[in-house]
């Protein structure tokens, strides 16, 4: 199943029928969620093998929640499609190219959306393997499990009281493994860390 997550009415009825191109034997009618209900969607409903989501800018709650998703489930496949890839600060450009497999602006066609549905759905490999992704890469094996949960709220800017806050860790564990985190990545401050996650893949340490 496809979930498309968007507030969107023009943007769902222009993809929903995109989608009907393809003749799989396993397509089935998309299931359309509003942007702040994907994250629930998702829990509530564990055949969903891709995500599609239109990102306006500054939603900062539902990158973390995107980041979550892949962290927990990694087999799902998120296509995220923004106005400009070069209008994202700093803060979404991390949180979303290590938690998205495909990160697509109005520069690309609707056939790069197709594509990669048809790849889900078909018989063929996969031309992305999750053990490869950039969020595995990135997190794994350098980050635990308390870390990799933390990360995307360390990224957004938060302070560690808000972090405490939102998931129940205690603020001193959360500054014990925000210190563990950029010790981890030869880092001092947040902003060295953006610059880490900036770098092409392969040159990650």
């Amino acid at each position: 199943m496809i979930l498309i997550a968007s507030s969107s009415a023009f943007f769902v009825e222009g993809l929903t029928g995109a989608l009907q191109i393809i003749q799989q034997a396993e397509y089935h009618q998309p299931l359309v969620v509003p942007h702040d209900a994907f994250y629930r969607a998702l829990k509530e409903h564990s055949e969903v093998k891709m995500l599609i989501m239109d990102y306006r800018r500054y939603q900062l709650n539902l990158l973390k929640q995107l980041f979550e998703a892949k962290r927990t489930r990694p087999e799902l496949k998120i296509v995220i499609i923004v106005k400009s890839k070069e209008d994202l600060n700093a803060i979404e450009q991390v949180l979303l190219n290590t938690a998205v497999d495909s990160l697509l602006d109005k520069h690309d066609t609707l056939k790069s959306i197709l594509q990669i549905v048809s790849f889900v759905y078909s018989a063929t490999k996969v031309p992305f393997d999750v053990s490869h992704t950039r969020l595995q890469k990135l997190l794994h094996p350098h980050l635990n499990e308390k870390e990799a949960k933390l990360f995307p709220y360390i990224v957004a800017g938060d302070k560690n009281k808000s972090i405490a806050v939102e998931t129940g860790i205690d603020p001193k564990v959360v500054s014990y493994y925000r210190t563990r985190i950029y010790q981890k990545y030869h880092v001092h401050n947040i902003v060295e860390l953006y610059d880490v996650f900036s770098k092409p893949l392969g040159s990650q340490t």
